[in-house]
């Protein structure tokens, strides 16, 4: 399979396994930010129930970006499991408001997605589990030092030479320090209550 379409007649009871691969930028729906990973490998059976149409998947790929410690390349591994039902009957799915969010009351279930036309794309429910899963920080790794705050340095690759102090747990003690004096401060200056 090439894409993401699967024809609904090739769908049975008994499981029909499907295994592609898909460049990210090719599902990306319009007006959506691009997002930092160049293919995503998705692989799972999708199977008829009644009316209805399961999918359980794999997606699997690698986040790539620039590390927000030291600027190197962070590779971020993606490898999660997914099930959606999708059904024929299903009405379509809520629109977004004006600031882009769905309203979905806690009482209703969670609802099918709608198939539409003679194939189930999964394309959108790909996107949506991989915008979803998108991590909110990249770094290279777990130790990563980053860049001198002075010279701009990589401190993976050694000491940079220019005289600052790299313990980051003193300048955490420092910063922190700094904030309790301010809370304090604040403290003292407001209005006590009679």
């Amino acid at each position: 399979m090439d894409s993401l379409k699967i024809p609904l007649s090739a769908i049975t009871e008994h499981g029909e396994p499907f295994d592609a691969a898909a460049p990210v930028a090719g599902l990306r729906p319009e007006d959506a930010a691009a997002l930092p990973m160049a293919k995503v490998r998705v692989a799972g059976t999708v199977t008829r129930v009644g009316d209805q149409v399961l999918v359980k998947a794999r997606l699997q790929g690698d986040y790539v970006h620039a590390c927000d410690r030291c600027l190197e390349e962070a590779r971020i591994p993606l490898d999660i499991e997914v099930l959606w039902c999708y059904s024929e009957s299903a009405p379509q799915r809520p629109e977004a408001n004006a600031d882009g969010e769905i309203e979905i009351s806690p009482d209703e279930p969670d609802l099918p997605r709608p198939i539409v036309g003679n194939d189930l794309d999964l394309a959108p429910a790909v996107w949506e589990e991989l915008a979803l899963a998108t991590p909110l920080k990249y770094v290279c790794s777990e130790t990563c030092r980053g860049l001198c705050p002075r010279c701009g340095a990589n401190l993976n690759q050694g000491a940079c030479g220019c005289g600052v102090a790299h313990d980051h747990e003193d300048e955490d003690r420092k910063a922190f320090a700094k904030l309790a004096d301010l809370i304090q401060d604040t403290m003292e200056k407001r209005p006590t209550e009679e």
